[in-house]
């Protein structure tokens, strides 16, 4: 326990030096036993087998002059940032480099000090602690146990130690102790007060002096601005009074205006009121009229169906009964025809009988007469035949054949008479039938009309329906697109806000590039950010991914670089935003190099890789899976901060509560808000912005189906009045068909008129063609009787049979006469039998057995007809009394339709009506919300929401209100010319000023006395550090004279500044201090006083000044080392520090005074109390007979002009032997032993002896 608390609190283990002034890079330079790894390997060149660590005690470097002994002490300096390599210039790191050989230059060096820290003097984990200092061409690197710091770190760490900047005698170079003796007084004071701390006191006394210069200089020009409000405010109290006056006008007219408006505001909101109840009411009448509307509509659809019902078969039985007619029509000519010729037969037959009868009566008389004749002819004609001549014979047989050819011409005649009359007849039946024809054509023309009429006024019905549907149709589809529509915008309003308030955790710059980039066409090979892939395995984890993510988790995946500097291109020329990208195709296919973690790091329990255990495996793409190793491949996720801390050194880890500790020494974390999480926001404005496309797409679905609801209900009303023009147009051609039926239903009837007078009137002409006919045929018969009458002597006989004939032909041409009223070709047959009875010698049986059967058939047929009739009859009666009953329903439809119609028209007349006043309404709501608005936007415009209502302004007009505010205006406006509308608020903003600056004042004189106090404390605290300093350090320097001079005395005394004589001493000056000013430095110097033994010389009466500097500059090389050395070793002991470093410090000291200074080195290193650690360099036995540890420097390359030192461990022997040849040789050097551990005495410079020797000086004194 006791070796325990005799151990320096703090001293060096272990010393590596690279590239540092005559240390050469690469290889690294072990003091003691150990090599220090550099990164994760270790430097193995070079090293000794005999490794050796710095003793806690007395340590020696012993080597030749030039071979860089100092260069180790100022490599500790340089680590332990001492005064001369605090800052550094870019000359000066490159005279610290080291040259190297030619056309290799070194660029970097460092120097690694490895500290014991057994008692935790510096608060730091272990008992080691590691620095290092990188040193650069332009800046350096610190590193704290390989963990990065800063400088200021290394500095607390220092000061914790005890290593203080303002006594930098921790390290003593050659040519310091020489500084020590030469120093002056005031020098020695300013030493002292350093020691002590003084340089704060003098900081802050200097900041108090400079705020107390200030204080006085803002006093000043805040009494200059005092003054100059005072007189500004004098002149803005009358500016205020009447800016008052104004300010009442302007505050009594922004109250009418603000009474007005609310005053419009409520009529217009009770027009409103008024109009919404009207509206509401119109409404209702419209839906009730729109309601009678559509039952009118319907009414009139089943009355025009049912009319064009009863129409229908109204013309379907006139045609049937039309029909019925022309069959009768067709029957009855038949009939007639068959009628006629049946009576011709029984005519025929008739005069076939007679005929016959006459002919055989003929027959017989003629047979009888012939007989007659012949034989009375057999009795004249011989008695004859010799007095008639021959020729006479011949003529009466000519006249006789002259006769029977006048007949025969007449009965010609008579025929071609007939024929006449047969084809008059037929003429009479062609004009007949041809107009009859042509009306019934025209009637089944006109009837067909109708009905097509019926048709396309029935389909121009079903028509309108449909266009009314369609167009109720469109409307509903309208009202559910605007709906449709509404809510897309209220969606878009949602979203919108949900991705504002998302984007706000997104770095601006980040979003709008991102915004940017997104709105480019024809994005191939673009990812999004990082973010966006993301897909965490639990949400436990978002906080530990986002730490470990950090910035990275807005950098943008490319495929490529080519893409990435194309997109970086549209940035730059957009100027919109700044994003970073990560080419995909840069990556390795491990990812990071470090993911390849250690054995016992994936077995440690409370380790995991955060890639594997926080999120899922990308399956789309490999490139985004190496863009995951990329970010989280190398850092582990860690169960608490301090299991993240215990693999610092070698990894980066993160914890769920999102801490992150960085291999580089850098801890991160500390309170995180769960509720605004950058993975979160990225999501939610994901979302939000899907959701906005979506919302934008059914807006546009739904403008685009409003637009095409319009199109389609403007289409439905154009298809509908084009449906109404069309039954209006059917109704019309339906009317007009109806006429035309009427018309040539007229034309009919008279035209059947016209053909029955015509045929009378031809009947009449044949009549009298008939008489004209008799007349000729009279004539005839006359010249056939003179005919008869030349002939009567020869055919007497045949004149009276004519003669008979002739008179049945009248009478039978009279009955022909007689019977042609009742049917026109009776003629055909009358000229038929006057042909038959003329030629009674052709009478042929046959024929009139022909007749006779061809009139029992035509009796038959006529039979059939009569019984044909009587059915149709009977069928046509119940069709007559149906086609009336038709007519009459037909009529009493057409009145309906009329009346559903004219009902219809009185409809639509009222709905026009509603939807007038409907519109009225609208435009009058309109110019009322129109109002409204511009007086609330008056109100809201001129802020006037705010000003309370006057209680004498109730009840008051509008147009009084106005009058009054066109006073208040008129009487503002004349002001405003002469009014600084600012006076009031630059008399107020002046108060407040004066005020500020009053209290400010007060301040000042507060601050002033405080910083006086502060001042005077300062000094105090100051000059009580620096004697509490000086006490010690007096004491100590007492104690270590002795120790170095036990036969002499040395003290230390103030030197004050005090109206006094000279010849007083420095003790009764101190009780003398007065009449001193503020800030004026009571002590001026730091006196040293020495007494060597021999010195025998009196200094009474003498000053003590004078005494002091004439002993000073009279002692010897050796005894000022003395001196400085006291006062060194005193400063130390004020001011401990955990180690020393000194430079062939006894250099100028005898083999009595080295052995001293040896004894209190030992003595200090190995004390109970405060011990210390000692490295120094000699070329004495002395410090080497006392010393713990020895090391020697070799020098190679002295030859070649490239010096590399190199620092190696040696043995007490070795060091001896080398000290005492190096003092034996003459002053020499060697280049060629390089590889001894340290030169030989043949290769060393013989060291400095001491200037004299104190007793020498002694006795010279």
């Amino acid at each position: 326990m006791q070796l325990e608390e005799s151990r320096p609190a703090l001293s060096i283990k272990r010393l590596t030096i690279s590239g540092f002034r005559s240390f050469r890079p690469l290889e690294e330079q072990v003091l003691g036993g150990g090599m220090l790894s550099v990164g994760s390997q270790k430097m193995n060149k070079n090293m000794t087998t005999d490794e050796q660590e710095w003793s806690e005690g007395q340590n020696v470097v012993i080597g030749r002059n030039g071979s860089g002994k100092s260069n180790v002490l100022d490599a500790v300096e340089f680590v332990l940032l001492g005064p001369r390599f605090y800052t550094l210039r870019y000359e000066e790191r490159q005279r610290l480099l080291h040259e190297g050989r030619p056309g290799a230059g070194v660029l970097s060096a460092f120097v690694e000090i490895v500290l014991r820290n057994p008692l935790g003097r510096i608060p730091i984990q272990g008992q080691e602690l590691i620095i290092r200092r990188a040193l650069g061409l332009k800046k350096d690197e610190f590193f704290v146990n390989r963990r990065r710091v800063i400088k200021k770190e290394v500095e607390s760490l220092l000061e914790t130690a005890g290593f203080n900047r303002a006594n930098p005698y921790y390290v003593v170079q050659q040519g310091q102790v020489q500084a020590l003796c030469v120093m002056k007084e005031s020098q020695r004071l300013d030493l002292i007060k350093a020691v002590a701390g003084a340089s704060v006191y003098e900081s802050d006394k200097a900041l108090a002096n400079n705020a107390l210069h200030e204080t006085v200089i803002k006093r000043q020009k805040i009494a200059q601005v005092v003054q100059s409000l005072q007189n500004r405010l004098s002149t803005l109290e009358k500016e205020k009074l009447e800016l008052q006056a104004y300010e009442q006008a302007i505050r009594r007219g922004r109250e009418l205006r603000a009474a007005i408006a609310r005053l419009q505001i409520f009529q217009a909101e009770s027009q409103l009121e008024t109009l919404d109840e009207a509206g509401t009411a119109l409404a209702a009448e419209a839906h009730a009229a729109y309601g009678r509307k559509r039952q009118a509509d319907d009414q009139f659809e089943s009355t025009q169906q049912l009319f064009e019902a009863r129409l229908a078969a109204l013309s379907s039985s006139r045609e049937y009964i039309a029909n019925l007619a022309d069959a009768k029509a067709q029957r009855q000519i038949k009939y007639d025809a068959l009628r006629t010729e049946l009576e011709q037969l029984d005519i025929a037959i008739a005069l076939d009988q007679r005929r016959c009868h006459r002919a055989q009566r003929t027959l017989q008389r003629l047979r009888t007469e012939t007989a007659s004749l012949q034989s009375q002819l057999d009795d004249t004609l011989p008695p004859m035949h010799d007095d008639i001549p021959a020729n006479n014979d011949f003529s009466a047989n000519d006249q006789i054949t002259q006769a029977t050819h006048a007949v025969f011409t007449a009965t010609r005649a008579a025929n071609e008479a007939g024929q006449r009359f047969k084809a008059a007849v037929k003429a009479i039946q062609a004009h007949r039938e041809g107009p009859l024809a042509l009306a019934r054509a025209e009637s089944q023309t006109s009837r067909n009309a109708v009905t097509q009429a019926a048709n396309n006024a029935a389909l121009a019905s079903a028509r309108l329906n449909s266009a009314r549907r369609d167009k109720q149709h469109c409307e509903d589809t309208l009202f559910l697109a605007r709906r449709e529509m509404d809510q897309a915008r209220r969606a878009l309003i949602s979203n919108d806000l949900t991705s504002n308030s998302s984007r706000s955790l997104m770095p601006r710059d980040v979003f709008n590039g991102l915004e940017t980039v997104e709105a480019m066409e024809n994005q191939i090979g673009y990812h999004g950010p990082l973010a966006a892939h993301l897909r965490l395995v639990d949400e436990k984890y978002r906080q530990a991914i986002e730490a470990a993510a950090g910035p990275r988790l807005w950098h943008v995946l490319v495929d490529d670089d080519i893409i990435a500097s194309k997109l970086l291109e549209h940035l730059q020329n957009r100027q919109s935003g700044r994003l970073s990208f990560i080419p995909l195709n840069r990556l390795s296919e491990n990812g990071d190099d470090d993911t390849n973690f250690s054995a016992h790091i994936l077995k440690h329990p409370d380790l995991v890789p955060l890639r594997t255990a926080a999120l899922e495996e990308e399956t789309q793409s490999s490139g985004i899976e190496k863009a995951f190793n990329l970010v989280f491949g190398s850092t582990l996720l860690a169960r608490s901060l301090d299991v993240a801390t215990r693999i610092a050194r070698d990894y980066d880890s993160v914890t769920l509560d999102g801490d992150r500790v960085s291999r580089r020494g850098v801890v991160t974390g500390g309170f995180r808000d769960p509720t605004r999480s950058a993975l979160d926001a990225w999501n939610h404005f994901a979302n939000a912005k899907a959701e906005f496309l979506q919302a934008q797409n059914t807006l546009d679905s739904a403008q685009n189906e409003l637009d095409a609801a319009i199109q389609n209900a403007t289409r439905a009303d154009k298809v509908l009045a084009e449906a109404e023009a069309r039954r209006n147009a059917a109704r019309r051609s339906h009317d007009a068909a109806h006429l035309d039926a009427a018309a040539l239903a007229d034309t009919a009837s008279r035209l059947e008129a016209e053909k029955r007078a015509a045929v009378h009137e031809r009947l009449a002409t044949a009549r009298r063609t008939l008489h004209s006919l008799l007349s000729g045929e009279t004539i005839n018969q006359h010249e056939e009787e003179q005919q008869q009458d030349r002939i009567a002597s020869l055919a007497q006989t045949l004149t009276h049979d004519l003669g008979k004939r002739q008179l049945d032909l009248q009478q039978r041409l009279g009955f022909f006469v007689h019977s042609q009223s009742e049917f026109e070709d009776s003629m055909e047959i009358s000229s038929a039998s006057d042909e038959n009875d003329k030629d009674i010698d052709a009478f042929d049986a046959r024929e009139a057995e022909a007749r006779l059967d061809r009139r029992n058939l035509i009796a038959a047929q006529l039979a059939a007809l009569e019984l044909e009739q009587k059915a149709e009859s009977d069928d046509l009666l119940p069709t007559i009394n149906s086609e009336a009953k038709l007519e009459t329903e037909v009529n009493r439809a057409r009145s309906a339709l009329a009346q559903a119609r004219s009902i219809a028209s009185e409809l639509d007349e009222e709905l026009c009506d509603v939807s007038g006043r409907l519109e009225q309404n609208a435009a009058l709501r309109a110019e009322a919300s129109s109002a409204r608005e511009e007086a609330a936007l008056a109100l809201s415009r001129r802020a006037l929401d705010a000003v309370e209502l006057n209680p004498n302004d109730a009840g008051r007009s509008i147009d009084d209100l106005l009058a009054e505010l066109e006073i208040c205006d008129s009487e503002g406006g004349a002001a405003v010319g002469h009014i600084n509308n600012k006076a009031l608020d630059d008399f107020l903003g002046l108060q407040d000023q004066r005020r500020d600056l009053s209290k400010r004042l007060s301040e000042l004189d507060q601050g002033r006395d405080a910083v006086h106090g502060l001042v005077t404390g300062l000094d105090a605290r100051k000059d009580a550090a620096v004697e509490r300093t000086f006490e010690a350090v007096a004491s100590h320097f007492s104690q270590v004279f002795q120790e170095l001079e036990p036969a002499g005395r040395a003290r230390l005394s103030l030197i004050r500044k005090v109206p006094s004589l000279p010849s007083q001493d420095s003790e009764m000056n101190a009780a003398g201090t007065t009449n001193l000013t503020p800030g004026e430095e009571a002590l001026i110097g730091v006196r040293v006083q020495v007494h060597f033994p021999g010195d025998h010389r009196q200094v009474s009466g003498v000053a003590q000044d004078a005494v002091e500097q004439h002993q000073l500059d009279q002692l010897s090389g050796g005894q000022k080392t003395i001196v400085a050395l006291a006062l060194l070793f005193a400063l130390q002991r004020a001011d401990p520090a955990p180690f020393y470093l000194f430079d062939e410090i006894d250099a100028n000291l005898d083999t009595t005074h080295r052995a001293a200074l040896a004894r209190l080195i030992h003595n200090q290193a190995h004390a109970q109390v405060n011990p210390a650690q000692f490295i120094t360099t000699t070329f004495h036995p002395e410090l080497i007979q006392n010393a713990d540890a020895f090391f020697g420097i070799s020098l190679s390359g002295a030859a070649t002009g490239h010096k590399a030192s190199r620092l190696l461990p040696a043995t007490k022997k070795d060091a001896l032997t080398f000290v005492s040849k190096a003092t034996a040789t003459p002053l020499h050097t060697n280049s060629g032993n390089v590889g001894a551990p340290f030169p030989s005495s043949s290769s060393m410079k013989r060291p400095r002896s001491p200037t004299s020797n104190v007793d020498d000086e002694n006795n010279n004194e």
